[in-house]
């Protein structure tokens, strides 16, 4: 009977063992499967936060490029409204310049060698209309069939429009006209220039 009994005292041992072992296998294997998942979620996302860095950084980046290229526009469209600002100034200034009765009174003197029976008037600053009128009658003596007429127009600071045959023809040379024509030839190389 001792011998029955240490027998199934024995099998209820390994019995035990044996259930113990497989409950043991069944804990290991789900808590390994339970390590995967963790280990397979956390690849996951620290790859979800790498992309999402990336694409940050990217976009950052293109934020970044795209101020540095508008700032520059920006720049260059202040440089240029400076250039034309003071290449106009000094243009104005030279034409104020350059514009005396006895420049006008040769361009008028051109339109005579075109035309000598066509009506000349001129509209002029009041302070040059006496020196015109003397270099155009010395210059031209006759010239035309009738002397070319000279008139004030407190509106024009420099220069002078002129008028052939009552207005059919019309050249403005005053000094705002020569600036913008002048600053439109120069602004535009130098807008060319800029942009190279």
């Amino acid at each position: 009977m001792a011998e029955e009994l240490q027998n199934l005292l024995d099998k209820i041992y390994a019995e035990g063992v044996q259930k113990a072992n497989a409950d043991a296998e069944k804990i290991i294997s789900a808590a390994k499967e339970e390590a995967k998942s963790i280990v397979a979620g956390a690849k996951l996302e620290a790859d979800d936060i790498r992309a999402r860095a990336q694409e940050s950084a990217a976009s950052l980046q293109q934020r970044a490029e795209s101020a540095v290229r508008q700032a520059s526009r920006d720049i260059l469209l202040q440089l240029k409204a400076e250039l034309e600002k003071r290449l106009r100034a000094a243009v104005s200034g030279a034409a104020k310049e350059a514009l005396t009765p006895q420049l006008m009174a040769q361009i008028i003197s051109d339109f005579a060698k075109a035309g000598p029976d066509a009506e000349i008037s001129v509209l002029c600053p009041e302070r040059d209309v006496e020196a015109l009128q003397t270099a155009l009658y010395s210059s031209l003596g006759r010239s035309f069939a009738k002397q070319p007429k000279v008139f004030a127009d407190a509106s024009i600071e420099g220069g002078m429009e002129v008028s052939l045959r009552d207005g059919e023809f019309f050249f403005d040379f005053t000094v705002p006209a020569v600036t913008e024509l002048v600053g439109e030839l120069v602004g535009e190389r130098i807008a060319a220039l800029l942009e190279k």
